[in-house]
């Protein structure tokens, strides 16, 4: 049982599914949505209708385009070394 806004939804056996989870979801969207202006709900009914009509394909290349390479020419134990010497560190060596 889950209840929200004096709304309460029950499912079989007190578990909730994932589409009661989606319903409760939509529900409360609806809820944060509604009061949005006639221009500010047509512009989110274009993108949700846009991102329902994007293939799979152009979602994966989105997602791997946030992901980049790191285009050098040394090798990586010469990276590797690069970086060890570029590290500067705060405190002063103190002879003992």
């Amino acid at each position: 049982m889950v209840a929200m806004r004096n709304i309460v939804y029950i499912t079989g056996e007190g578990k909730r599914n994932m589409a009661d989870s989606n319903i409760i979801h939509t529900d409360e969207y609806f809820l944060l949505l509604k009061n949005l202006g006639r221009r500010q709900k047509l512009k989110l009914i274009s993108e949700l209708s846009n991102s329902l009509l994007e293939t799979d394909s152009k979602q994966e290349e989105r997602f791997y385009s946030l992901y980049g390479k790191l285009d050098i020419k040394e090798s990586a134990d010469e990276l590797i070394q690069s970086i060890r010497e570029a590290r500067h560190f705060g405190r002063p060596d103190v002879a003992l």
